[in-house]
């Protein structure tokens, strides 16, 4: 089977104790992260962690006790803002 890696940190593990991380899909698989101390997921939560916290998310959704975050899509309003103001400046240097 495989071996158990000792974790090491990440960018990403430097909000570890607070629960605030998000753990890295990849360190435990063959191979590990290849971003290694750069990676900007946690390295210090364990084998499970990303599995669980999936869980949970899916049960407080179905229990009404969350909202899903909007997808980020090309259209959000800062988007809009953005183009209409460029369309406005640039109708304004002729």
């Amino acid at each position: 089977g495989l071996k158990p890696q000792a974790p090491t940190p990440s960018r990403g593990s430097a909000l570890h104790g607070s629960g605030q991380c998000r753990p890295c899909a990849w360190f435990w698989r063959p191979g590990s992260c290849q971003n290694e101390a750069d990676c900007g997921h946690c390295h210090l939560c364990g084998e499970g962690e990303l599995k669980l916290r999936k869980k949970a998310k899916q049960a407080m959704l179905r229990l009404g006790l969350a909202t899903p975050k909007p997808a980020a899509n090309a259209n959000s309003e800062q988007d809009v803002l953005r183009q209409a103001l460029s369309l406005a400046a640039s109708f304004g240097e002729e």
